[in-house]
């Protein structure tokens, strides 16, 4: 059980990784300063606690970009978790950004232990 709740920490730090890089690649760091700015005065949401209420801060995104502009930014977001947690992605128009990352999330906790870890 410890095992699992380091793993799921753990991504939650490289969902946050992702979230970051990806908002800082393509709108500057002052964009994502805003994003945290917005998400604890309008929704009481911490950096930290982005994982847990992903769908609050795309919220923020789709209200500031429409719905194209958050869309983009999901899947520039979801591309590069999957890239960082070497996981397969198959791209689906229907599937939606929390579906992409609750896959991610299951494979990893379906995925074999790394015995060099241990």
């Amino acid at each position: 059980m410890v095992e699992e709740d380091k793993r799921f920490r753990e991504f939650n730090d490289v969902l946050v990784e992702a979230i970051e890089e990806s908002i800082s690649e393509i709108l500057g760091r002052r964009a994502l300063e805003a994003l945290y700015v917005g998400l604890e005065k309008r929704y009481d949401v911490k950096r930290d606690e982005v994982p847990y209420r992903i769908e609050t801060a795309f919220k923020i995104l789709s209200d500031t970009f429409g719905t194209k502009g958050s869309q983009i930014l999901g899947m520039r977001v979801v591309r590069r978790l999957y890239k960082k947690l070497n996981l397969p992605l198959y791209e689906s128009p229907s599937r939606s950004f929390s579906k992409y990352i609750e896959n991610a999330k299951n494979a990893l906790a379906q995925s074999p232990l790394d015995e060099s870890a241990a």
